[in-house]
């Protein structure tokens, strides 16, 4: 199943955050970029907690690629992944944003925008349920961060400063990081529904050709 995510479990950059036309002015503060896809509240906060906006990055859904907004904090160990505000049922249904840190040895934190999280926690990744309120869902994952860093000294976070980075980081999680079960669910998803539009697809062409064939005679 690890194997066959590959081709299935697929990210991809769409816009890189342009550069700032004035990297500081006269209060000293550099001129961020901001996404336009995530709710305003998430925009606000993210703004003010000094965030970053790295791009706008998709994963490939049943029905095309839904797009996600990536933004880092400064020191690059935490990034949040927000979904558009104005999605499908499905998209609607999900966590609003999650929080995620990535270690050096493949661990993940990850800090959700509701609870209970969407995901269950497993040996490589520890999942945690949030409030909607993502000042206080950062401190929560910093926290959570800290503890880890406290019980394994060695560890080292991997920090994401692009779209890339979160491309990479995304990738990483849903192939390696998440569990079996949770994995088979989105592999057998992917098959089962895009095998039933290349059904109904194939379908709907014979049925054109065989009007076309009958008409022809």
């Amino acid at each position: 199943m690890r194997a066959l995510s590959r081709f299935v479990v697929l990210y991809r950059v769409v816009q890189r955050a342009p550069e700032a036309q004035m990297p500081i002015d006269y209060r000293g503060t550099v001129k961020r970029p901001e996404g336009s896809l995530a709710s305003p509240d998430v925009l606000q906060k993210a703004a003010a907690l000094g965030l970053r906006f790295a791009g706008e990055y998709a994963y490939l859904g049943l029905m095309g690629w839904v797009p996600r907004e990536g933004w880092v904090t400064e020191d690059g160990d935490v990034r949040v992944s927000a979904r558009r505000q104005k999605g499908g049922l499905i998209e609607g249904a999900m966590s609003s944003y999650y929080l995620s840190t990535t270690f050096d040895d493949g661990s993940v934190i990850l800090t959700w925008s509701k609870s209970p999280p969407p995901t269950a926690s497993s040996e490589c990744a520890e999942s945690i349920g949030g409030s909607g309120d993502l000042t206080a869902d950062l401190a929560k994952h910093r926290a959570a961060i800290e503890r880890r860093l406290v019980a394994t000294p060695d560890l080292r976070a991997i920090p994401a400063l692009t779209v890339e980075d979160c491309v990479l980081l995304s990738t990483h999680y849903d192939r390696f990081v998440t569990s079996d079960a949770q994995l088979a669910n989105i592999v057998k998803l992917r098959i089962v529904g895009w095998g039933g539009l290349a059904t109904l697809l194939a379908a709907v062409v014979w049925s054109l050709v065989r009007r076309f064939v009958v008409h022809q005679q």
